[in-house]
């Protein structure tokens, strides 16, 4: 890994989502694949949005981190009468450019979104470790190469 690469990965987390597909209706948001979401998870994305567990939006709120826009969103599936409305859709304030992300003296905020890219959501290190301990919720991280298109530096 170079060198860039490890000076990133000790400063930043990029969270795990758990993927599914959903449509967006006047009654929230219909999920399309067979499949429910577990209580614990932190991240849900679909193609089009990102849904953050209550639990998570309310530690991020206690430690003042940067988001608003702050949305509950009802998730069901008609199939098998799942429902949720268990998680929100924010804005991240904090977002930054590719080469921003991979200078030396690099900061992140406790939450983070690299611009052009609606999905791509990372926390700060030490933000990370606090909320992994503080909640019940489960996270798994993601390389943070994750976070660098393909074909960008080296």
């Amino acid at each position: 890994m170079s060198d860039w690469r490890e000076k990133l990965s000790e400063r930043v987390a990029v969270p795990k989502c758990f993927d599914l597909l959903t449509h967006e209706t006047e009654a929230g948001f219909q999920i399309v694949e067979p499949k429910d979401i577990p209580s614990s998870i932190p991240l849900v994305g679909s193609p089009l949005h990102m849904f953050f567990h209550k639990a998570l939006v309310d530690h991020l709120l206690k430690y003042s981190a940067g988001i608003d826009k702050i949305q509950q969103a009802h998730l069901f599936r008609n199939s098998n009468d799942f429902t949720s409305d268990d998680y929100f859709t924010l804005a991240v304030r904090d977002q930054w450019s590719l080469t921003a992300i991979m200078i030396d003296d690099f900061r992140p905020a406790l939450i983070n979104s690299v611009e052009g890219f609606s999905t791509s959501v990372f926390f700060s290190r030490d933000y990370y470790n606090r909320v992994s301990s503080e909640t019940n919720l489960v996270f798994q991280e993601l390389p943070v190469i994750s976070l660098i298109p393909l074909g960008e530096g080296k």
